[in-house]
């Protein structure tokens, strides 16, 4: 799991193969989902 409150886009290029889910909040609306890396 990937956790921040001031996300700078660090990941890099090593983030592995496969799904990944994601859960993020401003204010109150919430965004939730998957997406699959393929490499």
């Amino acid at each position: 799991m990937y956790y921040t409150s001031a996300y700078h886009h660090d990941w890099g290029p090593d983030a592995a193969a496969g799904v990944y889910y994601y859960l993020l909040r401003q204010g109150s609306t919430v965004y939730k989902g998957h997406l699959e890396v393929i490499r």
